[in-house]
């Protein structure tokens, strides 16, 4: 597919080869061989913790009024070497945590992970509130996104599209480094990112491996197509449920964050 040495964020189901002699390590080792990077997304939404209370509630946040968000994270803080990882990633970034070299980032909730040789390079941007610097950093090195398997819903890049557009990710809390809760920003509702299959089919290439149906894309021209496609249409977005509050705050332009907050995450 012509992938060569650049870097590769790869969203994947290994369910979708079939039955495949040596598992998410045989894929791994596959997509490795040309001596490339491939960066995938380790969330770990176990260390979220509640909107500590001395913190106003966010307009257009994404939360359902009165939540005060997930109670796992209480008393933990992550760090890039905890191995622990939500089990919607699917196998194969569970197995790239594992490998030797891998690299992740400091985003407690919503980190990257990568092998290879520029693997530092994508994940070291990444801060609590700059969640998609590596995939910025994966499309101004001239890399590739592949779907293997997945649609898609599963292209976290398009979250980034959303930022670039103009929208403010939403925020969300877990313990810091010195254990106390702080604001994360995190993406929002990916249901309806079906919705950007004829936006992106100009620069797709797709191939079959097996039973899995491979999708490929530049990541700097998809990025640039979908982020002028949300400015142009901003509920394109929207997935079927007609009271998805994250989508409906999304369209909205994202959290009102107070000026105050604002400044400080500038500096």
């Amino acid at each position: 597919m012509g992938f060569s040495a650049r870097p590769l964020m790869v969203h994947s189901s290994l369910s979708s080869f079939g039955p495949i002699r040596g598992g998410a390590q045989a894929v791994l080792g596959g997509l490795l061989e040309g001596g490339g990077t491939i960066l995938v997304p380790s969330f770990s939404s176990t260390f979220g913790v509640p909107r500590p209370n001395d913190q106003t509630p966010m307009a257009r946040n994404g939360i359902e009024d009165g939540f005060q968000g997930p109670t796992t994270g209480i008393g933990r803080v992550y760090m890039p070497t905890c191995g622990e990882i939500d089990r919607d990633m699917g196998a194969v970034p569970a197995a790239l945590l594992n490998m030797d070299g891998a690299v992740r980032g400091m985003h407690p909730l919503n980190s990257f992970a990568a092998v290879g040789p520029d693997a530092r390079t994508l994940v070291d941007g990444q801060t609590a509130l700059d969640v998609y610097a590596p995939i910025r950093e994966l499309a101004q090195r001239g890399g590739d996104i592949l779907l293997m398997g997945v649609g898609l819903e599963a292209m976290t890049a398009l979250h980034a599209a959303e930022e670039l557009a103009g929208r403010r990710p939403f925020r969300r809390w877990a313990n810091g480094p010195d254990g106390n809760a702080t604001a994360v920003a995190v993406g929002g509702c990916s249901r309806g990112f079906g919705a950007f299959d004829e936006v992106l089919a100009v620069v797709e290439r797709r191939e079959r491996v097996a039973n899995s149906v491979w999708r490929a894309f530049p990541a700097q021209a998809a990025i640039a197509l979908a982020t002028k496609a949300i400015q142009a249409s901003p509920a394109r977005t929207r997935c079927d449920r007609n009271h998805c509050i994250r989508c409906a705050d999304a369209v909205a332009g994202g959290p009102g964050i107070p000026r105050s907050q604002t400044i400080a995450e500038s500096t």
